[in-house]
């Protein structure tokens, strides 16, 4: 209202008119400018997700005296309450890489818990955005008929040693053409041949792989009449480097005793599962997800949507439709 009356004093008596809208068009900015900050407000970000619930495991929102059953997937935030009932359990993880183990009878003021921290968490149930959702890579994927030439390993670093490439069953005749590729240090090998396995090692390549680094892998399928039945293209594979290895190796000391104690419970093993997915170590991760999907916890959506995820990425069409396949139909 200052800036009104100062602009009015210097009106004239054809600016009386002016000077009686103008308080209409500065309503309808600030009206504006409120609206606005309300769109633009950040959403508030999840503080732990609930990756377990058992018994009776209730979530009251912050201020709110009525709370609902909790369930894995939930996110909670800072000042939320959780309460666990007789013969109950729940197991949280946040986003300082805290891993809460909340027993029978219990309460918890999410944000004010004393949790155990583990170093290198894969906490990838907070991630959005990319990496996180790949529906045209899963529609490419599904819609494939290609079985693959390569079965291990495909898009995904390793922790053996050497890379042993392992190629699927050939019929009579036929061969496979095979190219690995380096930038960095350079490295090139091809080779003709109907072996099923093949070391990319100093004995059969003349080099070593480098730990952390990118190989690229070009696969021919040919007949005996040196036809091409089918191929694949730029299949990365890595050993992963000593840092990464070393990191991983901490948080399976930490959760492989737990998974072991309790075996039905699929909390630990998605921890594990996200942190071979965060170092790119996409077999172990599916390895662990199929098994909470399949046994752990049947059907579980996480992992579903994980396993779709992983598939796309390693180009496995079949495993993709036979996971699919078993999603009950709506």
């Amino acid at each position: 209202m200052l800036v009104f009356q100062m602009n009015n004093s210097f009106d004239g008596g054809r600016n009386a008119m002016r000077r009686n809208r103008l308080p209409f068009f500065v309503i309808l900015f600030l009206i504006g400018a409120i609206s606005l900050t309300g769109w633009t407000a950040e959403t508030p970000k999840p503080y732990a997700k609930i990756m377990y619930a058992t018994g009776t495991v209730q979530t009251f929102k912050r201020g709110m005296p009525d709370g609902h059953d909790a369930a894995r997937g939930d996110d909670l935030f800072a000042g939320d309450r959780l309460t666990t009932g007789a013969d109950s359990k729940a197991v949280l993880i946040t986003v300082q890489r805290k891993m809460i183990n909340l027993p029978a009878k219990s309460e918890l003021i999410v944000g004010q818990e004393k949790g155990q921290t583990i170093q290198g968490l894969g906490l990838g149930m907070f991630a959005s955005g990319a990496g996180r959702s790949d529906a045209g890579a899963q529609a490419t994927t599904r819609n494939s008929d290609q079985a693959p030439l390569l079965l291990y390993p495909r898009n995904t670093m390793i922790r053996e040693k050497n890379i042993v490439l392992k190629f699927a069953p050939l019929e009579s005749g036929e061969r496979y053409d095979v190219e690995a590729v380096g930038v960095a240090p350079p490295f090139v090998y091809q080779l003709d041949s109907a072996k099923l396995e093949l070391p990319l090692d100093k004995e059969h390549t003349g080099k070593d792989p480098v730990a952390g680094q990118t190989y690229y892998i070009f696969v021919r399928k040919l007949n005996a009449g040196n036809a091409l039945l089918n191929e694949e293209k730029d299949m990365r594979v890595g050993i992963l480097d000593p840092q990464k290895e070393e990191a991983v190796a901490v948080v399976e000391k930490e959760i492989l005793p737990l998974m072991e104690a309790e075996k039905r419970n699929p909390a630990y093993p998605t921890m594990l599962a996200e942190t071979y997915e965060a170092n790119f170590l996409y077999h172990d991760a599916i390895q662990l997800y199929e098994k909470i999907f399949n046994e752990i916890a049947p059907g579980d959506a996480y992992s579903l949507g994980r396993l779709q995820h992983l598939y796309a990425i390693t180009k496995n069409s079949p495993a993709l439709r036979a996971l699919e396949a078993k999603i009950p139909k709506k």
